[in-house]
């Protein structure tokens, strides 16, 4: 559970270029990053992994009101009979090694306690071994042919 500030600054810039104000916001009108299509993982694989993962690594300061922002966004959802989805992205497992374990079940484990209150659905494709080193833009970002990949395997493994 990390800092949902974060998302509403981008979901704030995405919404602003659709309304013409802002133009220079790095995705195109589907929704889609324009920058991610030359990888830059490089060689430093394990160090790049490392420091990921501790700047992803939340220092428990937005826990208690994430959670609570995430149990209103699912009844939200529940009481408009609008069906809730769970999605961890696939990252490489230079990414996915490096996470503190409990953490992550701690993070799995409020994810699926709001999946049963709220009849919602997680999806967990953290180290899905469909994907490989050409298929990331770096440690834990598809760049385009990956993004693509994973979007055709959510229409048919949620949508259909």
């Amino acid at each position: 559970i990390y800092n949902i500030k974060i998302f509403q600054e981008k979901i704030t810039k995405y919404f602003k270029s659709l309304c013409g104000k802002d133009t220079n916001f790095g995705y195109n009108s589907n929704g889609w990053a324009t920058g991610y299509s030359v990888s830059k993982i490089g060689n430093n694989i394990e160090s790049n992994a490392i420091k990921t993962v501790a700047r992803h690594t939340p220092n428990g300061q937005y826990l208690k009101e994430n959670i609570e922002y995430l149990n209103q966004i699912a009844e939200l959802c529940h009481k408009y009979n609008i069906k809730l989805y769970f999605i961890t992205t696939p990252t490489l497992s230079a990414y996915y090694n490096k996470i503190d374990t409990e953490r992550w079940n701690f993070t799995k484990s409020v994810v699926n306690e709001v999946c049963i209150k709220y009849n919602a659905s997680y999806f967990n494709y953290l180290n899905d071994d469909r994907f490989n080193e050409c298929d990331f833009y770096d440690i834990d970002h598809l760049c385009h042919k990956g993004a693509e990949k994973f979007s055709k395997l959510l229409k048919i493994e949620i949508f259909e």
